[in-house]
């Protein structure tokens, strides 16, 4: 069976593409820490937009991050490798 893929609204789209081209020194693989960096930026109440947006961001990071070769890691995948 196929994977299926996610599908975001071109608002969400447009804004996350902006956002990756301006800011992407300053971006991460860690959804919190974006999550932060970009409700500084967007100016917005909607709580859902800013999460839709910010889960964008930070699946295009992880897709460059794993094109370009580099590891991602979770930090408690790190711990449990560490202590077996």
């Amino acid at each position: 069976m196929p994977k299926l893929g996610k599908i975001y609204d071109s608002k969400v789209k447009r804004i996350g593409e902006k956002i990756l081209m301006l800011y992407s020194n300053e971006l991460s693989t860690d959804f919190y820490q974006n999550k932060k960096l970009i409700s500084s930026i967007v100016n917005t109440s909607s709580k859902f937009l800013l999460n839709k947006i910010t889960g964008y961001v930070t699946s295009q990071v992880k897709k460059k991050a794993t094109v370009e070769g580099e590891e991602i890691s979770k930090p408690e995948e790190t711990e449990n490798e560490e202590a077996a």
